[in-house]
């Protein structure tokens, strides 16, 4: 008789033993969440304190977030020596981008961190965009 094949997407050859198996999934688990965790720590410490040493543009302050992130992508991957399987890569991946977006939150909330806040109309009021008349359209006519 054969045995069903599980439709689950393995990193590894899926051992037979099913306590084994369940017993490698967490221990496969358990490296990811580290993993993210490291991450998440490494590149958000790195963007505060790039945000804060140097109070510059949000453009300037993006593009060293960025590259201190591609930096440390490349830092935990190589020294964790994790495979180029595309779905472990991007669950850690996913993982610390949920982590970050989940520690900025809270941040924000308690009033530690300011969002980037771009202005791409100065001249137009809040009150003006519902009616769709610019302030200087506004004054003009008044």
């Amino acid at each position: 008789m054969k045995s069903e094949k599980s439709h689950h997407i393995f990193l590894f050859e899926p051992l037979n033993d099913s306590p084994i198996s369940v017993l490698w999934d967490l221990v496969l688990a358990f490296y990811v969440v580290r993993l993210a965790a490291l991450y998440s720590l490494l590149t958000l410490s790195s963007h505060l304190l790039l945000s804060h040493l140097a109070p510059s543009t949000t453009t300037t302050t993006a593009i060293t977030t960025l590259l201190a992130a591609a930096l440390w992508t490349r830092y935990v991957m190589q020294r964790w020596q994790v495979p180029p399987a595309v779905g472990f890569r991007g669950a850690v991946g996913l993982l610390a981008g949920g982590m970050i977006w989940v520690v900025e939150e809270v941040l924000w909330g308690v009033g530690l961190i300011v969002k980037w806040e771009i202005d791409i109309y100065p001249d137009l009021m809040l009150d003006d965009l519902s009616y769709g008349v610019a302030e200087k359209d506004r004054k003009g006519k008044t």
